[in-house]
């Protein structure tokens, strides 16, 4: 895992030799160029031709220098340009000179990122007139997601007592958090690569029946982290190994006069074998025992516990750890998927396109398994496996219908059909084996049972045979057998229908009705079963009837049985209930108007309110108001402006939700091409998001007096406020002062302010972290193209990227800032034909 750097000042001595070599080698190549002469044209890309094909080819490489100051993590996040060589562009173009090439007549293949980039691409293009046509392309994407504060408890810097030299929560912590428990990096981040690749073959492309083939392919591998919950939060490392491969088969008619009817047939293959284990076991519990994980949150008070190090750094053997887990599964899924489409303009004054699709697919998940070794003090438990086989299963159809009625030259009607229906069962019958111990440093006892068990486990290796468990009352069933099926559904039904009047050539106007229907419907089946071992059998499901009572058959719950070995047995196989359902019915009036009073300019208006019965969500609203102005004006061919208004308004008034919410968004563009020398690109833009709705919490610190949440006991409630406000602006320019040489700049700028609920504003630890929503971007950049000679041309480019945070007095803005600014300078040289 990559460490941070805290750094906020320019590092003066870092970045001279970067601007040193910058400056150096643009003097050294404007010296090799003066002896040219300026007065000579720069010839276009005419290619060569040879025999039937006229060929163009260039190829780009170049260096990049990289000076970043500031937390790396951040940078890799946003920006992850790293310095060295790069193949910055190569690309060869083949194209026939009669268009009766011998295997084809088109021929294109580009490649750019190679060499270090995060992402990389490369493209292939190949067809013969009448014959074939055939698309490739491969993409390779890193990604690298640190951002500190996604999941991130946010500790206080104080050590417990006692704590070891260079303690911080996790291993391998950055520098700049080293000797405190303030997390430093993502609990959440990571650092996987994605291969994506995409093929096409096109046979007879003009007849009339046209066949098509196709493959897809993408696969995300690489490390990355999470955590566990049981009893405080554990941090894994996880290993991702996805791949999802498609195969595309696809006929087209063409029979009919301006009309096709397509058939296609898809079979998709999903694969995830995920891995989680726990790599950050550094802290000891004592001698002769192995380390463990103490978790990712701390607090002087109960996490991971108590007077958590003795003297030495020893752990206290009470502490909620880890000193082992694995999670493992091996995820299969087949879904193959029909598809009919339908376009036509037959009739006459109809368009019609339809299309309906059809998947129903398998899912398996094979060999899952969860182990976990070490202390949850609660419940006592030290070791913990997990087995059992996961099944489910994919079914959706998808339908679509347009048709448009040209009633008369101004007149047309619009109607549009929608419908989408897809369920998903699915079943897990997980054995779960469990043993107990009140220490870290007392290994599990373990009972030998005479009655009938449910399932099979097996012992830990240090377990103690033929003892008596040390159960809580928190302690869960011995061995446990849990067979848990789920069913979610959604069906979605829209149908909108529209006049479009074209009220005169330089105007015309719609209106119409939309009613949507959504139907979402869940349920959940659970069946349980398995054996409490002594002591104190009687906990969890069968609870003693009446406490005060001995333990007998009579004083336990139905569905429990007192075996004469003391265990334990319980059973409850559940019940079918019907399923919950959420219908929501809504209704929108749309409308919308177009004018072009001259050439020069163009105005679009739309617009969108919405009513439904109900919500799933309490961020959903029950109604809505949307309304889009577009103009565009051009008084020259040197000159257009481009203007943009979006504004959404959405409510739920419900008095439990109380949620007010609204998204508008201004813009204002322009270019300038005062010549064929210059071109300036200029523009701004401003978003302005805001929600307010009832939450229900319960936290320390929180404000005293707060009424209690009228649907949960045990919770409070209160008003949560969201702002951001987002300023963006943006200039880019390109000058040709002469006719070698072509000059680039501009910049792009972004700041945002905002503010959101405190849920614990009278904590004595400050835990309100804006982070991003109080923050700026800066990215200015300039360069310049030099056509050296014949075929090839020097450039050098610049850009600064900026990343700030206004801090507060949270202790991961002092100690873990996410602030970074880096200077950038790539230097190439372009050979073209």
């Amino acid at each position: 895992m990559p460490s941070a750097r805290t750094e906020e000042t320019l590092n003066t001595k870092n970045f001279t030799p970067l601007v040193t070599r910058f400056l150096l080698s643009t003097f050294m190549l404007a010296a090799f160029c003066i002896p040219v002469s300026f007065a000579q044209q720069v010839d276009e890309q005419k290619g060569i031709d040879q025999g039937n094909y006229n060929i163009k080819q260039s190829v780009e490489f170049g260096y990049r220098f990289t000076d970043v100051v500031g937390n790396q993590q951040a940078y890799d996040t946003f920006v992850n340009l790293q310095q060295g060589p790069r193949l910055l562009d190569f690309t060869t173009a083949m194209n026939s000179l009669d268009h009766h090439g011998t295997l084809f007549d088109h021929f294109f293949f580009s490649n750019f990122g190679y060499g270090g980039d995060p992402n990389n691409v490369s493209q292939l293009r190949i067809n013969k007139n009448k014959w074939y046509a055939f698309s490739g392309i491969f993409r390779k994407d890193q990604n690298r997601w640190d951002y500190s504060l996604l999941a991130n408890p946010l500790n206080a810097p104080t050590l417990m007592a006692n704590a070891p030299a260079n303690f911080n929560p996790l291993v391998n912590a950055p520098s700049n958090v080293v000797g405190t428990a303030v997390i430093g990096t993502s609990p959440s981040a990571f650092y996987t690569n994605r291969n994506m690749q995409n093929y096409g073959l096109t046979f007879l492309p003009d007849s009339k029946i046209r066949f098509r083939f196709g493959f897809d392919q993408n696969t995300m591998y690489g490390p990355g982290f999470s955590t566990a919950h049981e009893g405080t939060d554990q941090y894994l490392t996880q290993d991702y190994s996805v791949h999802n491969r498609n195969y595309r088969l696809g006929v087209d008619f063409r029979f009919l006069p301006r009309t096709t009817i397509s058939y296609d047939q898809v079979w998709s293959y999903y694969k995830n074998d995920l891995g989680s284990t726990d790599t950050n076991l550094q802290f000891s519990p004592g001698a002769g025992f192995p380390p463990v994980d103490l978790g990712v949150p701390w607090n002087t008070s109960s996490q991971p516990c108590s007077n958590t190090f003795s003297p030495g750094g020893i752990v206290n053997p009470a502490c909620n750890a880890f000193s082992s887990y694995l999670l493992h599964w091996r995820t299969r899924m087949n879904s193959p998927t029909e598809k009919v489409t339908v376009q036509s303009s037959y009739f006459k004054n109809v368009d019609f396109a339809g299309t309906f699709s059809y998947t129903g697919g398998d899912l398996t998940v094979d060999d899952y398994q969860q182990n976990f070794s070490g202390l949850t003090p609660k419940a006592n438990l030290s070791n913990f496996a997990e087995t059992g086989p996961i099944g489910g299963r994919h079914v959706a159809a998808f339908a679509d219908l347009g048709v448009t009625w040209h009633i008369n030259e101004t007149v047309s009607l619009v109607d549009s059909v929608r419908f989408s229906n897809w369920k998903e069962p699915a079943q897990f019958a997980a054995t779960d084996c469990s043993f107990f111990s009140p220490s870290l440093i007392v290994n599990p006892n373990i009972f030998s049972p005479t009655a009938a068990l449910p399932g099979t486990c097996a012992a830990p290796a240090n377990g103690v045979p033929n003892a008596i468990p040390a159960h809580t009352t928190s302690s869960g069933g011995d061995i446990a057998l849990n067979l848990d099926s789920n069913f979610l559904k959604q069906q979605d039904l829209s149908n909108t229908i529209q006049i479009r009047v074209q009220i005169n050539p330089k105007g015309g106007a719609y209106f119409g009705y939309e009613y949507r229907a959504r139907v979402i419907s869940d349920n959940f089946f659970n069946s349980l079963g398995g054996i409490y071992f002594p002591n104190n059998a009687a906990r969890g499901n069968c609870t003693l009837v009446d406490p005060a009572l001995p333990l007998s058959q009579g004083n336990l719950p139905a569905g429990c049985t007192l075996n004469a070995d003391g265990s334990i047995n319980y059973s409850f196989p559940g019940t079918f209930v019907p399923p919950s359902e959420t219908d929501i019915n809504e209704n929108h009036a749309v409308f919308g108007l177009w004018v072009r009073p001259s050439p020069k300019f163009r105005l679009n208006v739309d617009g969108d309110v919405m009513s439904a019965n109900a919500t799933f969500t309490r961020l959903s609203p029950l109604t809505a108001q949307k309304v889009r102005f577009q103009a565009d004006y051009k008084p020259s061919e040197k000159l257009n402006f481009n203007g943009i208004v979006s504004l959404w308004y959405g409510q739920n008034n419900v008095p439990t939700v109380n949620n007010l919410m609204h998204n508008n968004s201004y813009g204002v563009s322009a270019e300038f091409l005062p010549n064929q020398k210059i071109s300036v690109d200029l523009g701004y833009s401003y978003n302005d998001i805001s929600t307010s709705l009832l939450v229900c919490f319960t936290a320390s610190g929180s404000l005293p007096g707060l009424p209690a949440c009228p649907n949960v006991s045990g919770l409070v409630q209160e008003n949560s406020p969201y702002s951001s406000k987002v300023n963006t602006g943006f200039l880019d320019f390109s000058w040709n002062p002469i006719s070698r040489l072509t000059l680039h700049g501009g910049a792009s700028m972004t700041g945002v302010s905002g503010s959101q609920l405190n849920l614990t504003p009278e904590n004595p630890i400050p835990t309100n972290v804006d982070g991003s929503l109080n923050s700026s971007w800066y990215q200015p950049y300039g360069g310049f193209d030099y056509h050296i000679a014949k075929h090839w041309t020097g450039k050098a480019f610049w850009s600064y990227y900026s990343y700030h945070e206004d801090p507060t007095a949270a202790f991961q803005d002092v100690f873990a800032p996410r602030n970074f600014h880096g200077n950038l300078v790539t230097l190439s040289v372009r050979y073209a034909f």
